[in-house]
C-alpha cells in the first residue's frame, strides 16, 4: 500500500466511524483513535508528516467528534521523532491559527523547535500567539504561551526568576547581564508577595527599602525603560497571562513612592495599552490596567491628574472608570475644588512656551514640535543655518536615536491630550458651567497647550461676546474687549441667540479664515417641536431609523453614551447619557428590528431600531421636555441626529446595490428624502462655501441636494446621506469614501472641524465634476460614456 493510500484509507475510516455519530461513548471514541494510531505508528516518517497536514487541513473545517478525535490522533503522530521542511510547520502553524478552536498545540510546537527560526517561521508564531487563550485552556495555554514567546524572544534569561510573557522576557533578560541582578531578583520576588490588588502599607514599606538598597536613579532609569515597552512588548493587542500579569502589577506599585516627572505619562500609557480592548476577549489586561489607575492616584501633583482626565476620556472599561471617578474626585477635595476645576488646573502644557512651541537641540540640528491641527502636533527640523530640513537627518537617527525616540513618544502623548482636553472643551457647550475670567485667562486663553484652540472659541461676558483676534479679545464689532471689567466667562451656545447673532459670527469666522476646532457658531440648535410638546415627556424626532449596531455604539461611546452591544443572549439595554449637573439622564430606545436577524460571527446583532428619546430625573421618572434647559436639550437631541446620520443603513452607499435591497422603503426615504437639522444646516453653509471653490461654475444647491454638472451625467449628492442620483433618469451612483476621498482637495476652506459627512459630500463633488478623468471602475462601470 502507498503511503498516500495509507493516509486516504485512514483518514476515511474515521470519518465513517465518526460523523454523524452523535452518541458516541468517550471510551468508544478512544478506541477509535487508539486504532488509528496503531495502524500509523510503523508508517514511513513522510507519510506521517502527510497525515498530519491532511488532518489538520479537515480539522480546520468542522467542529465535531471526528475533528476532536482526527486532533488527538494527528497530535499522536507528531510525537514521533519526525523531521519537517519550514513549508511544512509553517502551513500547520497557519492551520491552527483559528480562535476558540482546539488544536494538538504542543505537538506543533515541538516541530517549531526543530527548526532554525526564520523570519517566516516567527511571523507565522505571531499570528497563532494571540488565538491561544485562557478562555480555551487556563495553565495548559499559559504554558504554550510561554513556548511561542521562548520561540520568538531565544532561551530563558540566565537568572531564578520565571519568564512569564514577553514583557517580563526582555526585563529579565536586561536584569540577567546587570551587576545589581541579586537585588533585581529580590525586587521581583518582592513583587509575587503582593496578592491584592491594593499595596498595603507593609508591602510598600518593603518596596521602598529595596528601592533605595539599589538606588533611586537606578531603579527609576530601568522603569522608564520598561514602561515604554508596554505590557505586551511587539504585539500590541494581545492578552497577557495572569502571571505576567501579576508581575506587572507589583512592579507598578513599586512606582506609587516614586517623585519623577515622566512617571505619570508612562503610568497612563501603560494603562491605556493595558485597557486595550480585544474583540471578544476583553482587554488585554485589566488587572494590570487597574493597577496603573491606582498608582497614579497615589501619585503627588497635577501631572497624575491630569494623566488620569486624559484616560477618563480615552477608556471605557466600568470598573477602570469608577477608579479613575473616584481618584480624580478624591484629587479635587483635597485640592477644594471641583472636578472641572482640578481638570483645568492640572492640563500640562507638554513643555511647550508661551508661543506655543517647543524648541530641541540634537548637535548642529534643531527640531521644533507646534500644534499644526487642533489635535494634531507637528516636527520641524532645520540645521545651524536655519535651513529646514524635509526629513530627520540621518544624523539625529544614528547619535540621538533614544532622544529622537523620546521625542516622538512626547508629540504621540500630546496629541492623545489635545484629543481629550477637545472633548472636554466641547462639554463645556452642554454644561454652560461659568468660569472666572483668571480661570479663562490661565487654563485656556493664554495656556500653552490649549490657547490654540481656545482662541478659536467664542466667549459670552457679561458686555457680549467676543473671539480672540490679533492678540486681543475683540466683540461683535471688532473693538477691544476689557477682560478686567469682566468678572465671569462660559462657552457661548447659538441656542442662547437670535438668528442674526448666528449669522453675524458665522460669516465673521468665514470671512477671516479661522477654523474653529469643532462646530460652534455653525452648530445646528434643536428648539423644541409641536409635537414634542404634545408628547411631553418623549421625543419621537429621531425613531423609526434602522442603524448598524456597531457604528451605533462607537458613536455611543465617542460622544460619552453608556451602551453595549446587542445580540443574540440576555443583552437588551437602552443607551443612557448621564447629566448629573442637571439630575439628568437622557435614554433613547433601541430594539431588534421585525424580521431581521442577522448576526455577526459571535452573535452580535448587525441592525437595530430606534424609538423614543426621554430625559429621566435621578428615580427615573420621566421629565416634560419643556422643563429641559435648552442647551441640554439641544445637544442631546444632536447626538441622536449624529447617531443615525451616520450609522444608518440609507448612509451605507453599497446598501442601495443589494438585490433586493432590505429595509427598501426606509432606504430611500432616509438616503435621498427630508433633512434633518444637521444637513439643512451642511446646505446653509454650502450656500457659502461653493463660490470660494475652483468647480463653482459646475455647482449648485436644489433643495436636498448638491448638484454637480460633469461630462458625463448630471450628479445630485443629498445632504443628509450623501448618497448620489444621476441625471437623466434619476439612477442610483454607488460610490464608497475610500475612492470619493481621493479627490479631496486638502485647503478646503471650512469653518470647523469634524463634519466627515460635509468632507465626503464635498470630496463627491470634486471627483464628478471632472469625471473625465474617473479610473476607479467600480465607478466607471456605472456611468455613461462620454459624449462623442
Amino acid at each position: 500500500m502507498s503511503q498516500t493510500d495509507l493516509v486516504s484509507e485512514v483518514l476515511s475510516d474515521l470519518r465513517n466511524q465518526l460523523v454523524g455519530n452523535r452518541h458516541l461513548w468517550t471510551a468508544e471514541a478512544d478506541e477509535i483513535r487508539d486504532s488509528a494510531l496503531a495502524r500509523l505508528k510503523d508508517a514511513p516518517a513522510q507519510a506521517a508528516v502527510e497525515f498530519a497536514l491532511s488532518g489538520l487541513r479537515l480539522a480546520r473545517q468542522e467542529q465535531s467528534w471526528f475533528s476532536q478525535v482526527l486532533n488527538q490522533v494527528v497530535g499522536g503522530v507528531l510525537r514521533r521523532k519526525l523531521s519537517f521542511t519550514e513549508d511544512q510547520v509553517v502551513e500547520m502553524i497557519e492551520l491552527v491559527s483559528v480562535p476558540h478552536s482546539s488544536f494538538p498545540f504542543k505537538s506543533i510546537l515541538k516541530a517549531a523547535e526543530s527548526l532554525p527560526m526564520t523570519p517566516r517561521l516567527a511571523k507565522s508564531l505571531g499570528q497563532l500567539r494571540p488565538c491561544i487563550t485562557e478562555f480555551l485552556g487556563g495553565s495548559e495555554m499559559r504554558d504554550i504561551q510561554a513556548r511561542i514567546d521562548v520561540l520568538l524572544n531565544g532561551p530563558a534569561p540566565d537568572t531564578t526568576l520565571e519568564v512569564q510573557g514577553a514583557w517580563s522576557q526582555i526585563v529579565f533578560e536586561e536584569i540577567s547581564a546587570s551587576p545589581q541582578r541579586s537585588l533585581w531578583e529580590r525586587i521581583f520576588f518582592h513583587t509575587a508577595e503582593l496578592k491584592s490588588s491594593d499595596a498595603p502599607k507593609k508591602w510598600r514599606s518593603a518596596a521602598q527599602r529595596l528601592v533605595q538598597e539599589l538606588g533611586a536613579n537606578i531603579f527609576l532609569e530601568a522603569a522608564t525603560r520598561w514602561l515604554a515597552l508596554g505590557p505586551s512588548p511587539n504585539r500590541p493587542g494581545v492578552q497577557i497571562s495572569s502571571g505576567e500579569a501579576e508581575l506587572q502589577k507589583g512592579f507598578l506599585w513599586f512606582l506609587a513612592d516614586q517623585n519623577d516627572e515622566h512617571l505619570p505619562r508612562l503610568l497612563a500609557n501603560f494603562a491605556e495599552a493595558a485597557l486595550k480592548k480585544i474583540p471578544t476577549l476583553g482587554a488585554v489586561s485589566q488587572k494590570v490596567g487597574i493597577a496603573c489607575v491606582n498608582v497614579l492616584a497615589e501619585l503627588p501633583g497635577l501631572e497624575p491628574v491630569s494623566q488620569l482626565s486624559r484616560l477618563a476620556q480615552r477608556i471605557r472599561y466600568d470598573t477602570a472608570q469608577r477608579l479613575i471617578e473616584t481618584a480624580l474626585t478624591r484629587a479635587a477635595e483635597r485640592a477644594g475644588v471641583s472636578r472641572e476645576q482640578l481638570e483645568e488646573m492640572s492640563a500640562s502644557d507638554c513643555g511647550l512656551g508661551t508661543d506655543g512651541t517647543l524648541t530641541l537641540s540634537f548637535g548642529d540640528y534643531t527640531a521644533q514640535v507646534s500644534i499644526e491641527e487642533t489635535t494634531s502636533a507637528a516636527v520641524r527640523w532645520s540645521d545651524k543655518e536655519g535651513k529646514v530640513l524635509k526629513s530627520v537627518p540621518s544624523y539625529v537617527k544614528e547619535h540621538h536615536a533614544e532622544e529622537w525616540k523620546e521625542l516622538r513618544r512626547n508629540v504621540k502623548d500630546m496629541e492623545k491630550q489635545l484629543s481629550a482636553h477637545r472633548s472636554r472643551v466641547e462639554r463645556l457647550l452642554l454644561t454652560q458651567r461659568v468660569l472666572s475670567i483668571e480661570t479663562l485667562q490661565t487654563c485656556y486663553l493664554h495656556h500653552p497647550l490649549l490657547a490654540d484652540m481656545s482662541r478659536r472659541l467664542i466667549w459670552q461676558f457679561e458686555s457680549g461676546l467676543g473671539i480672540w483676534h490679533k492678540g486681543r479679545v475683540i466683540s461683535d464689532t471688532e473693538r477691544e474687549m476689557d477682560l478686567a471689567s469682566q468678572q465671569s466667562a462660559r462657552l457661548w451656545h447659538p441656542v442662547f441667540s437670535d438668528v442674526n447673532t448666528i449669522f453675524h459670527w458665522r460669516c465673521w469666522l468665514e470671512d477671516h479664515g479661522i477654523c474653529q476646532p469643532f462646530k460652534q457658531a455653525h452648530r445646528e440648535v434643536y428648539l423644541l417641536t409641536d409635537a414634542e410638546r404634545e408628547t411631553r415627556t418623549y421625543s419621537n424626532r429621531f425613531a423609526g431609523h434602522i442603524v448598524r449596531q456597531h457604528p451605533f455604539a462607537a458613536l455611543c461611546e465617542q460622544r460619552g453614551w453608556e451602551y453595549r452591544v446587542m445580540g443574540q443572549w440576555d443583552s437588551h439595554n437602552t443607551p443612557t447619557l448621564e447629566l448629573p449637573q442637571f439630575g439628568l439622564c437622557a435614554q433613547y430606545d433601541v430594539d431588534f428590528p421585525q424580521d431581521e436577524s442577522e448576526v455577526s460571527s459571535h452573535m452580535v446583532y448587525l441592525l437595530i431600531r430606534t424609538g423614543a428619546a426621554r430625559f429621566v430625573d435621578g428615580v427615573r421618572v420621566p421629565q416634560e421636555l419643556e422643563s429641559i434647559p435648552p442647551a441640554v436639550f439641544s445637544e442631546v437631541m444632536r447626538d441622536l441626529d449624529l447617531f443615525t446620520a451616520v450609522a444608518s443603513i440609507g448612509s451605507d452607499p453599497a446598501w442601495g446595490q443589494r438585490q433586493p435591497i432590505p429595509f427598501r422603503a426606509y432606504w430611500d426615504a432616509f438616503s435621498f428624502g427630508e433633512l434633518t437639522e444637521m444637513a439643512s444646516n451642511r446646505g446653509n453653509l454650502l450656500e457659502r462655501i461653493i463660490p470660494r471653490l475652483s468647480i463653482k461654475e459646475r455647482c449648485t444647491l436644489d433643495g436636498r441636494f448638491l448638484v454637480v454638472r460633469g461630462e458625463r451625467a448630471t450628479y445630485r449628492i443629498h445632504l443628509g446621506s450623501g448618497n448620489v442620483l444621476m441625471e437623466p433618469g434619476s439612477r442610483y451612483l454607488c460610490i464608497v469614501e475610500g475612492a470619493a476621498t481621493k479627490a479631496t482637495p486638502r485647503n478646503l476652506p471650512l469653518p470647523f472641524e469634524g463634519d466627515h459627512k460635509l468632507s465626503l459630500i464635498l470630496s463627491k463633488a470634486f471627483l464628478l465634476a471632472d469625471d473625465r478623468r474617473i479610473k476607479d471602475e467600480t465607478i466607471l462601470r456605472q456611468l455613461p460614456p462620454l459624449p462623442g
